[in-house]
């Protein structure tokens, strides 16, 4: 513990900060504000301890020079892992249940900026329980949680708000290092493909349309000019008279879209 002090002695300048900031919006649109100073430097003391460099200074010089290229994956990995939950946003499931699925027995559905698996997994329960033939694509941004999610295996304190009877019929109670854990069954992640995709990217490695997109609560992370641009190219991905879901907390009415409103933070595609 005596030698990881020195680490937390080591602060992130502002020039720093802004080096990180302009390239992580460069490379995945993401913007960091000032206000996020504090809390990228306490991400990132991470790698400064697994990588032993003991100031943000040269930690800078390294991730930009020409040996630093594996280390700005590992920097992004930290910065833009987010908080999920199963069934998180509850009404959006409620409207995929009670409404959606009444229409058809054959889904394709795109979870972009999955995380670590919750919403894909909680998405693929619901459909088996309802005895929906489908298909997920689960993407994230970050290896390191999509590492995770294909894994399956969560910590009892992940799934303890569960109803128990999706905690019995889709999870396996494991051990593993002497630690009570819960792994997703294979009957449901045989269905769901894990892509790598980064949304600033010109297009994307996905093939087919789909029925229902979920992309939520991702928004909130980029400026106007570049939330218009990855919504039309996500949009391309959806079909006529597909359902989109967006975060709660986010708004689209100032965009220019091929959509409309038919929920709360669920719109439907429309032909224009």
């Amino acid at each position: 513990m005596h030698d990881r002090l020195k680490y937390y002695k080591t602060k992130l300048s502002d020039n720093d900060f802004i080096k990180i900031s302009e390239h992580v919006e460069r490379k995945c649109g993401i913007r960091l504000p000032r206000q996020k100073k504090a809390m990228v430097q306490n991400r990132l003391y991470k790698r400064l301890i697994e990588i032993e460099i003991s100031t943000f200074e040269e930690y800078v010089k390294f991730v930009f020079s020409s040996k630093g290229n594996e280390e700005v994956n590992h920097m992004i990995d930290e910065i833009t892992t987010n908080k999920t939950d199963f069934f998180r946003e509850i009404k959006h499931f409620n409207f995929l249940e009670n409404i959606i699925l009444k229409k058809q027995t054959d889904f394709k559905i795109w979870s972009a900026g999955c995380s670590t698996g919750e919403e894909p997994y909680t998405i693929a329960m619901i459909l088996d329980k309802n005895l929906i033939n489908y298909n997920i694509v689960a993407s994230d941004l970050s290896e390191k949680v999509l590492d995770v999610a294909q894994k399956g295996v969560y910590k009892p304190e992940v799934v303890k708000n569960m109803q128990l009877e999706y905690l019995q019929k889709y999870f396996d109670k494991i051990e593993e290092n002497n630690k009570e854990l819960y792994k997703i069954k294979f009957h449901l992640k045989k269905h769901i493909k894990f892509l790598n995709i980064n949304l600033k990217d010109q297009t994307y490695n996905i093939s087919q349309n789909f029925d229902i997109i979920f992309f939520r609560n991702v928004l909130i992370y980029f400026n106007i000019e570049v939330q218009n641009e990855i919504l039309t190219k996500i949009l391309k991905h959806l079909k006529i008279g597909g359902y989109l879901f967006i975060g709660h907390s986010e708004s689209i009415y100032n965009l220019k879209l091929p959509l409309k409103s038919v929920s709360h933070s669920v719109f439907q595609k429309i032909n224009t």
